[in-house]
């Protein structure tokens, strides 16, 4: 079977060619329940982008998070490395408090990405919290759209173009 969706961007940062495949994944895997929650996701109005480019600084140093937000951290830092040539690195909150912790510096920066019930949740000094909402089908997806809007923040916050071709 072939699922068509929009056509890959030509820049590296394939932001809406990964959302729009996710969308066709969800709807076709779980049809009405995730079909539901895109259509109220779509009726999100975008963010501030004056605030989110305050949040955003220069971005993290790293980004970490557990289950599913590990995923997401994983994919806030390709964005970043993308976007803004930023090389955050991805953990485990758990993998990260065992070991690459002990390496921080005071000046590192840290994005947390929190699900409900991360035992780490708010202990992490972390510069930013990306929070989930719950564990339905498609809570995670506001997550990972802000951490695409940080990280083109953090673009645009350090003058680097996000569309430049590689």
């Amino acid at each position: 079977m072939a699922v068509e969706t929009v056509v890959l961007e030509t820049v590296e940062p394939h932001t809406a060619a990964v959302s729009d495949a996710i969308c066709a994944a969800t709807s076709l895997l779980a049809g009405a329940e995730a079909m539901e929650a895109w259509e109220r996701l779509a009726g999100a109005p975008d963010p501030e982008f004056e605030k989110i480019k305050a949040v955003a600084g220069s971005g993290p140093s790293v980004i970490v998070g557990e289950w599913e937000a590990e995923w997401l951290a994983r994919e806030g830092a390709l964005k970043l490395m993308e976007m803004a040539a930023v090389k955050a690195r991805a953990f485990g909150s758990e993998e990260y408090c065992h070991g690459p912790q002990l390496a921080a510096a005071p000046e590192d920066r840290i994005w947390h990405v929190v699900m409900p019930g991360d035992p780490r949740a708010g202990a992490m000094n972390a510069a930013h919290e990306i929070k989930i909402s719950g564990c339905g089908i498609l809570d995670w997806l506001p997550a990972l759209v802000e951490l695409q809007w940080l990280a083109l923040a953090v673009a645009h916050n350090t003058d680097k173009d996000p569309d430049r071709k590689k």
